[in-house]
């Protein structure tokens, strides 16, 4: 009897211990697949193994004590992100992230947390049960860090084949001449809202209120996501300067240090505007200061600047209350606060320039504005469904609003997701990697506008600035601008040239890339 309860504890604790290190490894693995099994596992190995499982711990224990507590962020990014994607990290380590608080990410912490306390029950409990507990300790601890996201995210990197690449020599400053009438341009930035809530048999009809956009408008089916472009800010510097957001010291020592300044040495979409008399505005309801977007906005003549402290001194308490969710002023405020800032821009005879950054789906969780639940209380949710269609209900109220308060000034009107959501687990675990990005463009009051078109040429974020710069008059059609190519040109796009792996290979392997880039 005593040696079957060992071998049943030890069973479960084995059990936990795989449920652990795969919900370590495989952050795209969706927790209730497992939870269950593992709840069974922890109590199974309690009950069986009573007070053979609680010996006196030696020095292998702290070191799997130790390895848990080291990988827990590491969950927490995977799980909240979806990946380890080390670039991004890196960027964020350099330029921080004012104003975030943890709070955002409080059901991954969660999670996070208790993976790791199963790891470290399991591979306690196990070895106890076993004559080579060092081993079973130690061997855990090998086998987490070696296979933890973040690890075999830089093993990737650092194995990559260095591969020849023409990329800084394709680097091209835009060739611009003024329009016969300047538009006001309106860069509606969805945040992580791509092509792939359009599918009515997975999302059923949360995507249904941009459908009319495309009817209206000019849709963009395959702008594809590369190396550098995953996450709000790179998406921005992507579509914006047509360039990768590559970081500078990925496998040199050299990095951000003392860089005071965003890209300087490239022209983006708010340079080339300026220089033709356009005032340009940036509003976002979170800190300006979160990943450099304020260093990147007095680089390039941004002229004005309204984020989550600008609004909190435009608007009451009471409103700012219900739009308040943790460190984020929600979407409907964001976009309220646009309209504002359109009409006062509108007053003068100057064109414009907007750039609108939503929050919404954020992944896996996110933000569902005031006006999109019963209690009239911006709240955090963690039901995809509902943030995207509440940022899509957000986006067309404002749409609608600003469509009568345009004073007949002919408008570009730009709805773009910054960068493919950041959910992969559940159904969004396989998402292949023609998964687009959403891009929609809106010409109100602009003659000849290709009004009803769908391109579906295969391109990427980066060659939506040169695309932009023809649809606004500046450039023409065969426009090239950072490494883009217009998406009218008769020139293959780098995507339709190189591939997704070859380009995506190119980018991560290319040092000169990076250097030019920052340099």
């Amino acid at each position: 009897m005593r040696l079957l309860c060992i071998l049943l504890s030890g069973c479960c604790s084995l059990l936990l211990l795989i449920c652990a290190v795969y919900a370590i490894v495989a952050p795209k693995l969706s927790l209730s697949t497992i939870s269950n099994l593992a709840l069974f596992a922890l109590l199974g190995a309690m009950i069986f193994g009573g007070r053979r499982i609680w010996k006196r711990p030696g020095w292998p224990f702290f070191v799997l004590l130790v390895t848990g507590l080291a990988v827990l962020s590491i969950v927490v990014v995977a799980r909240g992100f979806g990946r380890f994607d080390l670039i991004s990290i890196l960027h964020h380590l350099r330029f921080g992230m004012a104003g975030f608080e943890l709070g955002a990410f409080k059901k991954d912490i969660i999670d996070a947390a208790i993976i790791c306390l199963a790891l470290v029950l399991g591979g306690y409990w196990l070895s106890n049960l076993l004559p080579w507990r060092r081993t079973v300790l130690l061997a855990t601890s090998a086998i987490v860090i070696v296979f933890n996201p973040m690890s075999v995210s830089i093993f990737n990197y650092a194995t990559q084949p260095t591969v020849d690449s023409d990329l800084v020599a394709r680097l091209t400053s835009p060739v611009l001449a003024a329009p016969e009438t300047a538009p006001d341009v309106i860069i509606i930035y969805l945040e992580g809202l791509d092509r792939s809530f359009s599918d009515t048999q997975v999302y059923g009809d949360i995507y249904a209120g941009l459908l009319p956009y495309e009817n209206e408008g000019l849709t963009f089916t395959g702008v594809r996501q590369t190396e550098g472009t995953g996450w709000s800010i790179a998406g921005l510097i992507a579509t914006q300067c047509g360039l990768p957001l590559l970081p500078n010291g990925l496998r040199k020592r050299s990095g951000y240090e003392g860089i005071e300044t965003f890209i300087p040495n490239h022209r983006c979409l708010s340079d080339d505007l300026s220089d033709f008399g356009y005032l340009s505005a940036y509003i976002v309801g979170a800190r300006a200061g979160f990943a450099g977007q304020d260093v990147f906005l007095r680089t390039h003549n941004y002229d004005r600047l309204i984020e989550n402290k600008t609004l909190r001194q435009r608007y009451d308490e009471g409103t700012l209350e219900r739009a308040k969710s943790k460190w984020i002023l929600d979407d409907r405020l964001v976009f309220d606060a646009a309209l504002n800032e359109y009409d006062d821009m509108a007053a003068q005879d100057a064109p414009l320039l907007m750039s609108v950054l939503t929050y919404g789906p954020h992944g896996s969780s996110g933000v569902l504005s005031s006006n999109c639940t019963s209690i009239l209380q911006a709240i955090r949710s963690p039901d995809l469904r509902q943030t995207v269609a509440c940022t899509i209900k957000n986006a067309v109220i404002f749409v609608e609003e600003f469509r009568e308060r345009r004073r007949d000034r002919p408008t570009l009107v730009v709805l773009a997701s910054d960068h493919l959501n950041h959910d992969r687990t559940g159904e969004r675990a396989n998402l292949p990697d023609t998964t687009a990005n959403t891009l929609i463009v809106l010409g109100m009051g602009v003659d000849d506008f290709p009004a009803g078109e769908r391109i579906d040429r295969v391109a990427s974020m980066m060659d939506i600035y040169p695309t932009l710069l023809h649809l606004i008059g500046l450039a023409n059609p065969n426009a090239k601008a950072g490494i883009g190519v217009s998406m009218f040109s008769s020139d293959p796009t780098l995507l339709e040239e190189k591939g997704m792996d070859r380009l995506n290979l190119e980018l991560i392997t290319n040092h000169e890339m990076r250097s030019v880039i920052w340099h």
